[in-house]
């Protein structure tokens, strides 16, 4: 639809009753407070909403003009569009107080876009249950981006102050458009104020103007919060909040969407729906300096998209799951890189476009590919096919001593194949847990070599502990509140580091319980792995993350002690690479597909 400015039109009381049939019934989309809505079409059979307000209103005419000034300033393609307006006085008779007089009446109108899918209100409960994450999310973000440019884009900002699904409508791409401005509010120096004034819609209004009368840039955010969560939950899910914890609540719809996703999108939207419903709890905090500002909630969003982007392009690609380097480094990019007496190296590589297919590319020294040091080691690629029962992969790690690939899934399995034979050893499949195997996908998977087990990191936050010997599950713990993105194992003390879409990085002891015995923060944005240096007897890690950023760290201090940032986009991968001699290389892999750096 177009959203280009367009002064609104003044339309006469004669046309838009020609337009409207006479106001009639059978035109009538929609009542409340402030008048009725009745559909407008015109000959050439463009339709719009023609409001007429109510006689009865406390509106004069300086009020109405002012109104309409309003209305007609607001260009955004996420708040509804005034096209014209009526104000007229028309004499009619009219009996009062048993006599026949002629009273002169006022006829004001503001007339609107129509959105041909009405309200959300009548999508939340009904037909709107059969609606795909993707549409729900665009209206969440869509509502939130109306709300950015009246609060922080308009000046002076305005407050919608009745922020609920009937006054948020939809066209006919299901883009959001916040509508009904009876009770709005221009505010200039303000920031909070009294008012005795009957506002908003019971249910979203929040307890700060109902127990004091305050109103503040802060009632719309408590009345988003709402809004987001019907989004997700319905009517019935929305009163689940009074029943449970805050982070219950979390879990609770996390689990569900989990569950309507298809297996193939869950491990690229959880993060998405988790950060959706954490949001939406922050604002419908009962202390009104605790909700986020409408920019801070765009801008998570943002970083919520740029993650999906950035999964769904791996997802699609034919070298689409990144262990521990850029899958876009091809032989002839190894070459330039490796040269005599390369290190071990292995990089996973998993084709998702032809399913159950995994590419391992070995760097070490070996025979078969070339001996002679005249001649550099060129890379040796394996393919494995492993069973079609098994989802995609979506994590890989290499055992040291045996010849073990450890796979975690996308429909939340964990396999181990042997990389000589191309057999599978073993796999499992806990479909019982509820967290882990068959539900959630496995963000990460490490072997734990001493252990002789292997952790793996879920999209809920879990990390999992297998015994690879008896083949069973140990334990489970919560370990972030967002996907575990990736696990590094200390190459020789009894820690584990795990990141997370939560940005935080985590240092745990299984010595000591798997007690989390440190936590680094310094990203803003998904952490998307982490990496133990070697060099300095593990001492240091560096992680990257979708802020292009790569820090290093000291594992004694919780801030980083130095900071990179990334060119290419998204830092998406990395790895230590040491060809020989003093030097020590970082080699990244970053969002724009087929770019890496050293």
């Amino acid at each position: 639809m177009d959203t280009a400015h367009v002064t609104p039109k003044p339309m006469s009381l004669h046309l838009l009753q020609e337009l409207t049939n006479g106001f009639s019934r059978d035109r009538k989309l929609g009542g409340g407070t402030y008048g009725d809505v009745y559909l407008g079409e015109h000959k050439n059979g463009e339709k719009i909403a023609v409001k007429v307000l109510k006689e009865g209103l406390d509106l004069d005419d300086e009020a109405f003009k002012k109104e309409y000034h309003n209305l007609a300033n607001l260009h955004h393609k996420n708040v509804v569009r005034l096209v014209g307006y009526c104000h007229e006085t028309k004499e009619e008779i009219l009996r009062y107080n048993g006599r026949v007089v002629v009273a002169d009446t006022i006829k004001r109108m503001l007339c609107f876009d129509y959105m041909h899918n009405g309200s959300l209100d009548s999508f939340i409960y009904d037909e709107f249950n059969d609606r795909n994450w993707c549409t729900r999310y665009a209206i969440i973000k869509g509502i939130c981006e109306g709300l950015e440019y009246l609060h922080e884009k308009l000046k002076p900002p305005m407050y919608h102050l009745d922020l609920k699904p009937a006054n948020i409508l939809l066209d006919e791409n299901m883009s959001a458009k916040i509508a009904d401005f009876g009770v709005s509010r221009l505010f200039l120096e303000e920031k909070t104020r009294k008012t005795n004034s009957a506002l908003g819609t019971l249910g979203y209004i929040p307890p700060e103007y109902i127990n004091e009368g305050l109103i503040s840039i802060k009632f719309d955010i408590f009345s988003l919060g709402v809004v987001i969560i019907k989004i997700m939950t319905g009517r019935e899910g929305y009163f689940r909040i009074a029943e449970m914890s805050s982070q219950q609540f979390i879990e609770l719809v996390h689990m569900d969407w989990m569950n309507r996703l298809q297996p193939i999108s869950v491990h690229v939207y959880s993060g998405q729906v988790r950060r959706c419903i954490e949001i939406a709890l922050n604002c419908v905090e009962a202390g009104r300096h605790k909700r986020p500002s409408i920019g801070l909630i765009v801008s998570a969003f943002n970083k919520t998209e740029s993650c999906v982007q950035i999964l769904d392009a791996l997802r699609n690609d034919s070298a689409s799951s990144i262990n521990q380097l850029c899958p876009c480094i091809t032989a002839d990019d190894m070459l330039d890189l490796v040269k005599e007496k390369l290190i071990s190296y292995q990089l996973c590589i998993t084709d998702n476009r032809s399913k159950g297919r995994l590419v391992t590319i070995t760097t070490a020294c070996d025979p078969e590919v070339g001996t002679s040091k005249s001649e550099p080691v060129r890379p040796r690629i394996k393919i494995i096919d492993y069973e079609e029962g098994l989802s995609w992969a979506t994590s890989m790690d290499a055992h040291s001593t045996k010849p073990w690939i450890l796979l975690g899934h996308v429909g939340g399995e964990v396999s181990i194949w042997n990389h000589q034979n191309q057999t599978r050893v073993m796999a499992f499949h806990d479909k019982s847990d509820g967290q882990f195997g068959g539900l959630f996908p496995v963000g990460a998977a490490k072997f734990i070599e001493p252990l002789q087990v292997f952790v793996a990191g879920d999209s809920v936050g879990f990390i999992h502990v297998y015994s690879y010997q008896k083949v069973e599950k140990l334990q489970k713990f919560r370990a972030h509140t967002n996907t575990v993105t990736s696990l590094a194992v200390h190459p020789s003390e009894p820690l584990v580091l795990s990141a997370s879409g939560d940005e935080l990085i985590k240092l745990w002891n299984w010595e000591a319980g798997w007690q989390c015995i440190r936590t680094f923060q310094g990203h803003q944005s998904f952490v998307y792995q982490v990496k133990f240096n070697t060099q300095t007897a593990g001492n240091t890690f560096a992680s990257c993350s979708g802020e292009s950023t790569i820090k290093i760290w000291n594992m004694d201090s919780p801030t980083p002690v130095a900071s990179f940032v990334c060119d290419q986009g998204f830092a998406l991968a990395l790895d230590y690479f040491c060809p020989g001699g003093a030097l020590q290389y970082l080699v990244t892999h970053s969002g724009h597909v087929g770019s890496a750096q050293v």
